[in-house]
């Protein structure tokens, strides 16, 4: 996500970025996946935790490769 040029964003950007609900955005808050920032009453987001958010979602552990290879391992391991 190079494309962040902001250092902050609120709900609506946060959404739109991501491209998610408002009600999925605090979903992610509430199972600690993202981490907002309170500035007064405003509840926001940095562009380095959206990116780490992002990254964590296609990071190598949710590849569907590796998916598949472990799955088939699994598989396999189960079979006489």
């Amino acid at each position: 996500m190079d494309h962040l040029s902001k250092h902050h964003y609120s709900v609506p950007e946060t959404c739109h970025t991501l491209g998610i609900s408002r009600s999925q955005l605090y979903k992610l808050v509430f199972v600690g996946d993202i981490r907002p920032v309170k500035i007064g009453s405003r509840t926001l987001f940095t562009n380095r935790e959206i990116e780490r958010f992002s990254n964590d979602l296609l990071g190598p552990s949710m590849a569907p490769q590796h998916r598949m290879a472990s799955t088939c391992q699994h598989s396999s391991q189960h079979r006489d």
